[in-house]
């Protein structure tokens, strides 16, 4: 199912409501492809896609969380990289065996993963970046 946008997921910074935008925008992207039949056949391009943008992302994200006073810093940037892990992972396993991959398992997490962490990890952090770019 793809994702809604929904006001839960602004954090208020422009720079960082628009990755999170754009990353909810690849992900129904692969969805739309999923819905065509086209998966096995997007599914790299797709995480390819999300590996560049997650460390553009991650970076910004980071980058405006470690100039504030933030005090859960480290564990955040731990998830980040957890997540990497992930897709770095299910892109690996791709290029070795697309056919193996469970496209509803991938599809599930990324869903997951994008309202859970935007809606409730990055949340945490707004009181202590507000007014940074």
């Amino acid at each position: 199912m793809r994702i809604v946008w929904k006001d839960e997921y602004m954090t208020g910074h422009p720079d960082i409501d628009l990755d999170h935008q754009t990353l909810v925008s690849i992900t129904n992207d692969f969805y739309d492809s999923v819905e065509k039949g086209d998966a096995h056949n997007q599914i790299n391009t797709t995480l390819k896609r999300l590996i560049d943008y997650i460390e553009l992302h991650f970076a910004r994200e980071e980058g405006i969380f470690l100039n504030s006073d933030y005090p859960d810093a480290a564990d955040h940037m731990q998830k980040h990289r957890e997540i990497e892990k992930v897709v770095r992972d299910l892109a690996s396993a791709c290029k070795i065996d697309v056919a193996s991959i469970n496209i509803d398992e991938v599809m599930d997490f990324l869903k997951r993963w994008l309202t859970e962490h935007i809606a409730r990890i990055d949340r945490a952090y707004l009181p202590y970046i507000e007014g940074r770019s």
